[in-house]
Parts: C-alpha cells; sequence; structure tokens
C-alpha cells in the first residue's frame, strides 16, 4: 500500500442498494459490509497547492438480500460478491461534499444493481 493509498470499511447504514429488479419487490431488506481502498492526492505548484482531493481505487462489498414472502415464508437469500478488480462494475467518487478542515474518507457507498455503478461518497 502506497503512502497516499487508504482502505475504509463501511457497514450497513452507510450502503445503499438500488436496481435490484422486480424480483425482489418491496418486502427485502440488505445487509452489506464493503472496504473501499482510496488514495488522497495534492497537485502542487511552486505558489503553493493547487488541488486536493480523494478517490476510490477499489471496491469490495459483500451483499445479502433477504427476500418476505408474503405467506410469511422467507425466499433463500441472494448473496452478491462485488469486487472492481473483475471490471464489470463501474466507480464513481463524489467529492462535493468534501470542505477545508473537514476529514477526508468514504462515508457512504451507493450500488446500483441496474447500472452496475457503485457511488462513493467523501
Amino acid at each position: 500500500m502506497r503512502e497516499t493509498e487508504y482502505e475504509t470499511k463501511l457497514d450497513r447504514e452507510q450502503i445503499d442498494c438500488y436496481g435490484l429488479g422486480e424480483s425482489c419487490g418491496d418486502n427485502y431488506d440488505v445487509e452489506a459490509s464493503a472496504t473501499v481502498t482510496w488514495e488522497f492526492y495534492i497537485s502542487s505548484r511552486t505558489w503553493g497547492i493547487k488541488n486536493m482531493s480523494a478517490y476510490a481505487t477499489k471496491v469490495k462489498a459483500n451483499i445479502k438480500v433477504n427476500i418476505w414472502q408474503e405467506n410469511g415464508k422467507d425466499d433463500e437469500p441472494q448473496i452478491f460478491h462485488i469486487d472492481t478488480s473483475d471490471e464489470e462494475w463501474n466507480i464513481d467518487t463524489d467529492i462535493s461534499a468534501i470542505e477545508f478542515g473537514d476529514d477526508i474518507r468514504p462515508w457512504r457507498l451507493e450500488v446500483d444493481f441496474q447500472e452496475q455503478t457503485l457511488t462513493i461518497y467523501f
């Protein structure tokens, strides 16, 4: 791991899932955890700091979708193991909430199953 590379673990309260499809209906809950690997960089010039930013480089997530049926029976849970190393998922990084003086770290992950996009909010 490089000096400017970090790993942050996110739990269920920090992960939102969308686009699971009609097979889930409205009666489901999600258990999830994820690890976001990210980098912080500084662009400097002789006159000072031009830019500071962060971006996610890799995401690994484990997502379990529990579906509840109207008759009270449970379907077999759907398990998803997401690893952006396999290149099926796209990573988007949103740094719009970072302000000077704040700590910098991922605080939320959105998983869009339909678009296969992971959006990491710093």
